[in-house]
Parts: C-alpha cells; structure tokens; sequence
C-alpha cells in the first residue's frame, strides 16, 4: 500500500494515453534551472514527494520567470522537484479513479483546483463506462457548466474531456490495484485537455468472500 512516485505515476498514465503536460524530476537546483531553460519560461516548480497534497505542504511554486526565482523555489520546496511549463488558461477540473470495495471502480469528475474539496459537486459512474456515462459527467452538475463555459469563459473541449474519462475508466477496470488516482486539475481549453497533477495510490485487492458460489 504506497503512492507512485512521479516517475512511475507518469508512465502508467502515459501508457493509457492520458494527457499529461510536459515535466522533468530535477535532483538539484542545477538541474531544475536547466529543465526550466529546456521546457520554456515560467515554469511551476512542485514536489516530487510521492502522494503529496502540494499546495496544503507548501510544496509548488507557480509562474516562475527567471533563473533565480526558480532557483529559490527549489530552495523553499526541497529537492527532488517536478519543473513544468506554468499553463494558464482553461476551466480547472478535477478527474480520477476509485475502487469502491462494493461497486468496484468508479471514475469521478468535478470541479478542481485547490478549493476542489470545499466546492465538492463531484460525479461517480461505474467503470467501464459507455459513452453515455462519460458524456453525462462531462456535461452535468456545476462541472458541466465549467465546460460549457462560465461566465463568458471559451466553452471547453467535450470530446477531449469524454475521451479522458473513457480512458481512465479502462485503467480503473484493467488494474484494481490502483484504489485511488488523482488528476487535478485537469485544465479544460477550448481544444484540448490537460492534467498538470497526478496521485496514484496502489494496494493490493482484497480477497472477496461470498456467502453464495451462484
């Protein structure tokens, strides 16, 4: 019963195809100055900590511009580090998978960010999902109306959206060692979607015993 490491959480998300936005796991402040140079200015700087809630530890800094305030965040945060591309624009969300000790896994959707818990609103469906389900909780509740876009805000990318929770729901299903997985947020943009955090929790299934062998 552990968290991913950032590594191991991006190749499993990856192998699903989900969309992930570009990082590098910089050891040194070195290092997370040159991936800043490499993946273009201004970056996020995030702990690399394994199931870290980031911004309740103190744990990223947002919208660094030059070497030194990259530099000083590595400083404040703690090597080992995550570098990413800052990315600005879109409706915040949050997507992930639960496996439900009495339906299995379920895929969530709702609005993200950190006031994702305050807000709450999230949506449940049973993996796998049809294409009907995905759809519903891409366009229902208040996230649905993120997507729709609020308050004269682009309306999002359904299809890129739906075809996420199409995806997630297949790994929910393929893997029940997987009992809990994070994205949030997932920025919704007129043309695509992107998810900029990710937890993965993995436990070994528990043994199932039934009353009844029929």
């Amino acid at each position: 019963d552990r968290w991913l490491t950032p590594s191991e959480t991006r190749r499993l998300l990856l192998a699903y195809g989900l969309p992930l936005v570009p990082e590098v796991v910089a050891s040194t402040a070195d290092e997370a100055v040159a991936a800043a140079a490499e993946l273009g200015l201004p970056v996020v700087v995030k702990t690399a900590a394994p199931g870290a809630h980031k911004t309740e530890l103190g744990g990223i800094a947002l919208d660094l511009r030059d070497e030194e305030a990259v530099r000083s965040a590595v400083e404040r945060v703690g090597t080992p580090v995550l570098v990413q591309p800052m990315v600005t624009e879109g409706a915040e969300l949050l997507a992930g998978v639960v496996q439900d000790p009495v339906f299995g896994p379920l895929v969530a959707f709702g609005p993200g960010g950190v006031l994702a818990e305050l807000i709450g609103e999230a949506s449940f469906r049973i993996a796998p999902l049809t294409d009907v389900d995905a759809e519903e909780l891409v366009t229902s509740g208040k996230a649905g109306r993120l997507v729709a876009g609020f308050r004269g805000a682009p309306p999002a990318d359904t299809a890129a959206l739906t075809d996420l929770m199409l995806r997630l729901s297949r790994l929910g299903d393929d893997l029940p060692d997987v009992t809990e997985l994070d994205l949030n947020p997932v920025f919704a943009l007129p043309d695509r979607c992107v998810a900029v955090d990710a937890r993965v929790r993995v436990r070994r299934p528990e043994r199932v015993v039934r009353a009844k062998t029929w």
